[in-house]
């Protein structure tokens, strides 16, 4: 399975600033133990980048970054990203990006803590806690 990731869940993850970062971190582990595929862009690596160093420091944004690029598949944001988010019914570019390239890179959905912000999107969209009960279930049966 290929999910692509919204920036704000590996952000939890690494800061655990959420109430439900255990959801998030739960997905992240299921990446990390290559039972699915995870998936970001290139934009979303360096604001993970930016608001680690600002949270922590630059060393561990650093290390954080280096993580990811190791466990995740890094995906070009160019300049066809930011016109079709010009383009798109989306009030945020960033969110209308992050749908794209799960499209492009066909994913089977998208994990957000914020799905209102996706509500235009063409993936399938995921919050943690609901990937997790789908998970499992899948596990089970």
């Amino acid at each position: 399975m290929k999910l692509f990731f919204d920036t704000n869940i590996l952000i939890d993850v690494f800061s655990n600033r959420d109430k439900e970062s255990e959801f998030s971190i739960y997905c992240y582990r299921l990446v990390e133990h290559n039972l699915i595929k995870g998936y970001i862009n290139a934009k979303q690596l360096s604001d993970i980048y930016y608001v680690a160093s600002k949270m922590l420091d630059k060393k561990i944004a650093l290390e954080i970054c280096s993580i990811i690029c190791e466990l995740f598949v890094v995906v070009p944001y160019d300049k066809f990203n930011l016109l079709n988010g010009f383009k798109s019914d989306f009030t945020d570019i960033e969110d209308a990006s992050i749908d794209d390239s799960a499209k492009l890179y066909c994913c089977d959905g998208l994990i957000t803590r914020n799905s209102k912000h996706f509500t235009k999107a063409k993936s399938v969209i995921y919050s943690p806690k609901e990937f997790h009960t789908l998970y499992e279930a899948m596990k089970i049966s």
